[in-house]
């Protein structure tokens, strides 16, 4: 048994060497390429969000709804999150991918803790994978979204699998603020609480462990989630009478999915369709509205008829490249260095097929710096993959069912709402399971050697 002195040697060591790694990282960007080291396309508009909002904070103006932020396109912990740093100024992006060095070394723990509640010995491996995870250290140096919501996935992550084990009113209050937290700052997590939530449930029920503490327990953390989501429904209600949570969908669906699959469908380049779309709204609509949910209604109306006409392959066949892409793609490619270099990228790149399209991304690069780190990237995701697929026979031997059945849900959610639409940012909130099955992995082939040895002997 690990003594308590020792384990939090070993917890606090692995914070200071993702801290140190990940801010190590961020300085390094910031020196060398300034404040568009740390941003993405979206990035601008997050910042020039929070600014706004930090100045109606100055002024005293925010009242009501307001307190959940100026813009419905970005969530309200995401905008809290941000504001404190507008007093920074010039150093606003800085300070905030430093903030989220500290909330991304936090994960590597909770990775830790999910690792070591299914098995102690997976732990460390884990912990040490998510440290020198490139995904994870990338992407906590842009200025976005995706590390403060992995933070809180991974809590939630943790208490879904100390209730899969047992079920206590811990367990489901680590569920409850993970997953509403991770709504506050994503809404993609909406949908599936109501399948983690009936899961969770029926595992209790089924393994008669759902007693009258436990129910109750869980209804509380049900109550805390649809609540959080009640607030953000209530917060576009009053600003803009629309009955959704988001105005992205009309976007998501016309601009993106549609182009992705009608290349599948017909090889038409992404860019010709995105711009394709926006022209028959404007035929059928006329000027874009104020109301950003109106927008996306009128989007989201478009989309449906074109992918109506596309048909069931061609959409099947965009959503198995997007998660081949999503599943595959090094992180490292959304480094700034790489990311901002001349190239062609990869829905510009040409190909008469996925395949042929995908062979000249990665050998027909105009830029061999950027094939060449693409390369090596996909080589080290083998290596890593090698020890995720040993992980999960490993829990599956040893009988963690309810565990893999769970982890195998919130995967195939996040490649299925992700749909067609690819990068390596969106394997992100996947990759606390990733890690932990890499940890099982690991210390199931570190066993192997010593198990032949003993044989012999």
């Amino acid at each position: 048994m690990i003594k308590t002195s020792n384990r939090t040697g070993v917890l606090v060591g692995l914070y200071v060497a993702a801290l140190a790694i990940r801010w190590a990282y961020a300085a390094m960007l910031f020196g060398l390429l300034g404040e568009k080291g740390l941003l993405l396309e979206d990035s601008s508009g997050f910042l020039d969000s929070a600014r706004a909002f930090a100045r109606a904070f100055a002024d005293g103006t925010v009242n009501g709804a307001e307190w959940l932020g100026p813009s419905p396109w970005t969530m309200p912990l995401f905008q809290w999150l941000l504001v404190p740093h507008a007093l920074f100024d010039g150093l606003m992006p800085f300070t905030y991918v430093l903030f989220q060095g500290a909330l991304d070394a936090g994960t590597c723990l909770l990775v830790h803790r999910i690792a070591g509640a299914i098995d102690s010995r997976h732990a460390l491996p884990a912990a040490v994978c998510a440290v020198v995870n490139p995904t994870q250290i990338v992407l906590t140096g842009i200025v976005l979204t995706d590390t403060p919501f992995v933070f809180f996935i991974a809590l939630f992550l943790l208490g879904a699998v100390q209730w899969l084990q047992k079920p206590s009113a811990r367990a489901a209050a680590f569920v409850a603020i993970g997953l509403s937290a991770a709504l506050l700052i994503r809404i993609l997590a909406a949908p599936w609480s109501t399948v983690a939530f009936l899961f969770l449930f029926v595992a209790a029920v089924w393994q008669r462990q759902l007693g009258r503490q436990e129910f109750v327990a869980l209804l509380m953390a049900g109550i805390v989630v649809a609540a959080s989501t009640a607030l953000v429904l209530w917060r576009n209600v009053t600003r803009y009478d629309a009955w959704a949570l988001t105005p992205q969908g009309g976007v998501h669906l016309a601009l993106w999915v549609v182009p992705l699959v009608k290349e599948a469908k017909d090889r038409t380049p992404w860019a010709q369709t995105f711009q394709d779309m926006q022209v028959r709204r404007q035929d059928l609509f006329g000027a874009p509205p104020n109301n950003p949910f109106e927008l996306s209604r009128q989007l989201e109306q478009v989309g449906r008829r074109e992918l109506s006409s596309l048909g069931v392959a061609a959409m099947a066949k965009a959503w198995a490249s997007g998660a081949a892409v999503n599943l595959a793609a090094p992180g490292i490619l959304l480094s700034a260095p790489l990311y901002y270099s001349p190239r062609t990228g990869f829905y510009a790149t040409q190909g008469s097929s996925f395949f042929a399209k995908t062979k000249n991304f990665l050998l027909a690069s105009a830029n061999p710096v950027y094939a060449w780190s693409l390369m090596a990237g996909l080589v080290g995701a083998g290596i890593v993959w090698i020890a995720q697929i040993a992980g999960f026979v490993t829990l599956l031997r040893a009988g963690h069912w309810l565990i893999l059945g769970f982890f195998s849900l919130w995967c195939l959610y996040i490649l299925a709402i992700n749909g067609a639409v690819a990068s390596p940012k969106y394997r992100l909130p996947l990759e606390p399971v990733l890690m932990t099955m890499a940890g099982a992995g690991i210390a199931r082939l570190r066993r192997v050697p010593a198990a032949r040895g003993a044989c012999r002997a």
